[in-house]
């Protein structure tokens, strides 16, 4: 079958639409004569090259701060980071329920970014509890960073964050994330993307879900904070091999949440915004005996004054598996 030339109106369709948002399908759709390897195959004589207009701040990472290191906490637990080859110059990806979307369109503008925010179905937890965890459909958002070489080694350097299948084994943060506002915004980002903020019968609860490495260190950074032991105890996750679980409660949780609300970081309205949770608090805090135990939490260790270790030896906690 003989071969259709190339109309400029059809040329004309593929310049303005192929690089856009969703451009690829965008094309098929108006060139409802061209198979879709067909229009690749154009686009490619055409050098529309998508990666070639992509761009973002190759610096973000260098030097951390609160709000590089909530979005590094984000990547940390809904993310991932691949190096590539010759052909694929590798991805940092962070995935969210297209209703948390919002996060993914705050990172882009911290990172100085014009990627593209991809959406598509997938299965999906829609329920917390953890004896009966229920699977429903629904549209997950991505937001891919191209030729990432410069973030990849920054993060991995600042955060301790590896490549590849990094929810079995990455670690807390090395020696010199040494600065308490950092380290919290760095869990901030872990609750932000896999963790929960929520009110359990009159009570406010946190709960922050890592490999048990770092959520040792966690528990360290927030009793740290709090100038008091947390005396919570770690979980092992029912329906996973590698992940725990970290509940603080009560004023503690209060006193956690409202610092971390008062840091520079991207911010989801769904756990930090929410009404039922900020008039919890503000119920809370018109309790006087309430508020005096919150705003004046009892000193038990000297110790926990001093900056929370960059690395923890599991061997000696107590982990609950049930």
């Amino acid at each position: 079958m003989k071969k259709l030339p190339w109309t400029q109106e059809e040329i004309d369709i593929l310049r303005n639409n192929f690089l856009s948002e969703n451009g690829k399908v965008r094309v098929c759709e108006l060139l409802t004569n061209r198979t879709r390897p067909a229009i690749m195959t154009k686009a490619s004589d055409l050098k529309l090259n998508p990666l070639k207009n992509y761009y973002k701040n190759e610096n973000f990472f260098e030097v951390p701060n609160t709000l590089n290191s909530s979005i590094s906490g984000i990547i940390a637990s809904d993310g991932h980071m691949y190096m590539g080859n010759k052909k694929d110059g590798g991805r940092v990806e962070v995935y969210q329920n297209t209703e948390d979307e919002e996060m993914l369109e705050q990172i882009k503008i911290a990172t100085e970014s014009n990627h593209i925010i991809k959406r598509r179905k997938r299965k999906y937890h829609i329920s917390m509890n953890r004896k009966q965890p229920s699977i429903g459909i629904g549209y997950s958002s991505t937001l891919s960073f191209y030729n990432p070489h410069k973030w990849i080694k920054d993060i991995n350097k600042n955060w301790n964050i590896p490549i590849g299948h990094k929810s079995y084994i990455i670690n807390s943060p090395p020696i010199i994330f040494n600065n308490l506002d950092y380290q919290l915004a760095y869990i901030y980002g872990l609750i932000s993307g896999d963790g929960s903020v929520y009110i359990k019968g009159r009570s406010l609860t946190i709960t922050i879900r890592a490999t048990l490495p770092l959520l040792t260190w966690c528990k360290q950074v927030v009793s740290t904070f709090l100038k008091e032991n947390l005396n919570t105890t770690i979980t092992k996750e029912k329906n996973s091999k590698y992940l725990y679980f970290l509940d603080v409660n009560g004023y503690k949780a209060i006193r956690l949440f409202e610092k971390m609300r008062s840091l520079n970081c991207v911010k989801l309205s769904r756990k930090w915004d929410n009404p039922a949770i900020l008039a919890h608090i503000v119920e809370k805090r018109a309790n006087p005996l309430f508020l005096q135990r919150l705003d004046n939490p009892k000193k038990k260790q000297e110790s926990l004054s001093q900056p929370a270790p960059s690395s923890v030896n599991t061997h000696d906690i107590l982990v609950n598996t049930v």
